[in-house]
C-alpha cells in the first residue's frame, strides 16, 4: 500500500511539472527575454567573410565585438534590432534566388549601420519582376554571388531580432540560402505586417505602401531593398507607440533534395535549358552570328532530341542558313522570328489584369511547370486570392494556367491534353480561357512582397 501511495505520488509530481513545462514553452516570448539572449549571442558569435563558400561547405564562427548599448525611447520596443528586406527572381526559395539584401541596425531607435548588396542570382530574373524591382539581369551581371553577400549578411545580423514587412518571405529565403551553404540561421522575428493588423484592424489592406500613406512615411524606391528597410523601420516605430510587437521563431523552409532531377525528365530539363538560351538570345530582339553558332553547338551536343519539335525545326533551320556558310541579315531575321515563336508561345489576349485580380468564384486548372511550385504549394496561394482548383478542365473552367517554365506538350509544339480539351470547349462556345502563368505573377508577387 505504501509503495501505491508513493506511486501516486510521483505521478502526480510528473504530471505537474509536465503542464508547467508545457505552458512555459507555449508562454509568449517577450522582447526583454530576447534582449537579454541577443545581448549576450550577438557578443560571441559571428560569421567569417574573409573567405568564401561553396554549397555543402561548414562555415566557423569567431568572436565579434559588441555594439553600442542605447537606452530605448519606447518601452514596448527592444533597444537593439534589424529591420531587413529582400528582393529576389521570384516567389518559390526552392526555385528562385535572392538578387538583394537590404539590412539597418537599429539601436535606442536610431540607425547606426546599413547593409546594401545586389546579388547575381543562378537564373535569369523574369521580366515582370525587373519591372516590379527595378533590378535588371544587367544590373546583377557583375554582383558578387550569393556564397560571397550571404556570410557578410549572417555578420550584419548576428543575433538580433529582426524585423520586416510580411517577414516569412524573407525568412524562408534566407533559410534556404543558408541550408545550401550550411551556414547558421536561429534569428527571432517580428513582423509590422502583423503588428499593423493589431493597431489597424479595419486597415483596407496591410501592405507597405497602405501603411506608408497611412503613416506618412516616404518610401522613394518601392520594391528596392534598403528603401523598403528604411520605410519598414518608420513604420515599426510607429506602430510600436500603439502596440507591443510579438515576436516569433523564424518561418523555415526545406529545400527538397534531388528536387531538380525528380521533377523534370531529361527531355523537360533540356526543353527549360534550350528555352533560357533562346530567351537570352532574342531580349535584346539581335540576333548575332556567334549567337546562332553557340545554340547550333548546344544542340550538337544535344542531338538525342534534335528528332522532335522544337530540336528539329531549331537544327533545320540553322543548318539551311549555314549551307553556304554566309549568314545573311534576311536568314539572322528569319530565325530571329522562329526562336521568339518557340520561346514566347501565344496565349488568350484578352485577359486584363484587372480580371485576374478578382478570382472570387473563379475555376483554375494548371498544366506544365509552373514557377511557383507543384499543385500542393500552388493551391493555397490562388484559394487565398478566392479561386477554386481543379485538376482537370471541364466546362465549368475558367482559367487554364500555363506554368512559366511551359510544357513539353504546350509550349513547344503539341497541344497537351488539357489545352487540348479546353481548346474543344473553345470551339463550342464555352468561357474557360488559356493564360500564361506569368500572367498571374506580377499581381501574386505584388501580394507577397508589399
Amino acid at each position: 500500500m505504501p509503495f501505491v501511495i508513493i506511486a501516486a505520488v510521483i505521478a502526480i509530481i510528473c504530471v505537474a511539472r509536465y503542464y508547467h513545462n508545457k505552458k512555459e514553452r507555449n508562454k509568449e516570448i517577450t522582447w526583454q527575454e530576447v534582449q537579454k539572449q541577443t545581448d549576450t549571442k550577438r557578443n560571441t558569435i559571428s560569421i567569417d567573410t574573409s573567405e568564401n563558400f561553396s554549397e555543402g561547405e561548414d562555415v566557423p564562427a569567431r568572436e565579434v565585438h559588441s555594439r553600442a548599448e542605447h537606452k530605448r525611447k519606447i518601452a514596448n520596443t527592444p533597444n537593439r534590432y534589424v529591420v531587413i528586406d529582400l528582393e529576389t527572381t521570384g516567389l518559390n526559395p526552392q526555385y528562385d534566388f535572392i538578387t538583394e539584401f537590404g539590412a539597418v541596425l537599429v539601436e535606442g531607435s536610431e540607425i547606426v549601420d546599413t547593409f546594401e548588396q545586389l546579388v547575381k542570382p543562378k537564373k535569369r530574373i523574369p521580366e515582370e519582376v525587373e519591372d516590379l524591382t527595378g533590378i535588371t539581369n544587367e544590373m546583377v551581371s557583375d554582383a558578387p554571388s550569393i556564397n560571397i553577400v550571404l556570410p557578410k549578411f549572417l555578420k550584419f545580423i548576428g543575433n538580433d531580432i529582426l524585423v520586416g514587412h510580411n517577414i516569412d518571405f524573407d525568412s524562408q529565403f534566407i533559410s534556404a540560402a543558408c541550408q545550401r551553404f550550411n551556414l547558421p540561421y536561429k534569428n527571432k522575428v517580428c513582423d509590422t505586417l502583423e503588428l499593423s493588423q493589431q493597431v489597424f484592424p479595419k486597415l483596407e489592406n496591410h501592405k507597405l505602401s497602405t501603411l506608408c500613406r497611412k503613416l506618412n512615411v516616404t518610401n522613394d524606391s518601392a520594391h528596392r531593398a534598403l528603401s523598403d528597410v528604411l520605410a519598414t523601420q518608420q513604420i515599426f516605430e510607429k506602430l510600436s507607440e500603439k502596440a507591443t510587437p510579438k515576436i516569433h521563431n523564424h518561418a523555415k523552409f526545406t529545400l527538397k533534395k534531388n528536387s531538380y532531377n525528380v521533377r523534370y525528365s531529361a527531355k523537360t530539363k533540356a526543353i527549360r535549358e534550350l528555352q533560357e538560351m533562346l530567351l537570352d538570345i532574342t531580349d535584346d530582339n539581335i540576333l548575332t552570328d556567334e549567337e546562332v553558332m553557340e545554340l547550333k553547338d548546344w544542340l550538337d551536343c544535344n542531338e538525342e532530341f534534335c528528332n522532335i519539335y522544337p530540336f528539329d525545326k531549331l537544327k533545320r533551320i540553322i543548318e539551311n542558313a549555314l549551307e553556304d556558310g554566309i549568314l545573311e541579315q534576311h536568314e539572322l531575321d528569319e530565325m530571329l522570328e522562329v526562336f521568339n515563336d518557340i520561346c514566347k508561345p501565344e496565349f488568350d489576349k484578352d485577359v486584363s489584369s484587372e480580371e485576374l485580380i478578382n478570382l472570387d468564384g473563379k475555376v483554375l486548372v494548371f498544366t506544365g511547370e509552373c514557377q511557383l511550385g507543384d499543385t500542393s504549394e500552388i493551391t493555397p496561394i490562388y484559394e487565398a486570392m478566392g479561386a477554386t482548383i481543379r485538376t482537370s478542365v471541364s466546362g465549368k473552367t475558367d482559367y487554364l494556367v500555363v506554368g512559366a517554365y511551359g510544357s513539353p506538350d504546350w509550349s513547344y509544339g503539341n497541344y497537351g491534353s488539357e489545352v487540348l480539351k479546353a481548346r474543344e470547349l473553345q470551339e463550342a462556345g464555352k468561357k474557360v480561357k488559356i493564360i500564361n502563368e506569368t500572367d498571374f505573377l506580377p499581381i501574386i508577387y505584388s501580394e507577397a512582397t508589399t
